[in-house]
């Protein structure tokens, strides 16, 4: 997700933005599900100053842990997010008891050039490339760049000028399903696909089985 320039002057000391990865390695869309599948034994989270650029700003602190043995990016996800709660805070009590502190629990974020999963979602659906896994019916949390910045300063007009903490959920009121994303893409594309769909308990069979085979 890349945030327009006029939106990046706003706020006085700017933007800090968390990445699940210990920059610059894995910058980018799915750091976590890179590290696990190249083999990393550690990563972390790198706490950065937000720039025009794509995960390219100053990091301001990075903090590492180990991934364990047979750990899902699920799981590790939840012990980044736990690692970056916790660090967040420490840093933002420190620094005095009047500072004022706006925590968002974002969906998918679309933005132009971000290159995230409802981007590759729908050229893969232009490209042909795309089927359903058992997930047509899923819902994708999200909204776009600009509501997400809006409702950001929202809440900073909600915390007192004493300080505090405002800590809220991002998402378009109605998510979409997966289908109704494939649906959309068609129609504002001008194109007709044919997306199969293929069972999860197949596709968890065959992971299995490469995951046998690797091993």
């Amino acid at each position: 997700m890349l945030i327009p320039e006029e939106f990046l002057r706003l706020p006085k000391h700017g933007f800090l933005n968390v990445h699940a990865s210990l920059l610059p390695k894995w910058r980018g869309a799915a750091p976590i599900q890179r590290a696990i599948m190249n083999s990393d034994q550690e990563t972390g989270i790198s706490i950065m100053k937000i720039n025009e650029k794509l995960d390219s700003g100053p990091v301001c602190n990075s903090y590492t842990i180990k991934i364990l043995e047979n750990e899902n990016s699920e799981d590790l996800s939840l012990r980044l997010s736990n690692l970056a709660a916790e660090k967040i805070h420490i840093g933002w009590q420190g620094a005095g008891s009047a500072r004022k502190l706006v925590i968002v629990r974002p969906g998918v974020v679309f933005g132009p050039e971000e290159n995230g999963n409802v981007t590759r979602l729908v050229q893969a659906v232009i490209h042909r490339y795309f089927l359903y896994m058992g997930n047509r019916k899923s819902r994708k949390a999200g909204g776009y760049v600009k509501e997400l910045i809006n409702t950001t300063l929202w809440a900073l007009e909600r915390i007192s000028d004493d300080g505090g903490v405002f800590l809220y959920n991002f998402s378009m009121k109605h998510p979409p399903t997966v289908e109704e994303y494939a649906k959309a893409t068609c129609k504002v594309a001008g194109v007709k696909r044919f997306i199969p769909t293929v069972p999860y308990a197949l596709l968890l069979a065959v992971s299995y089985l490469i995951e046998a085979i690797a091993r």
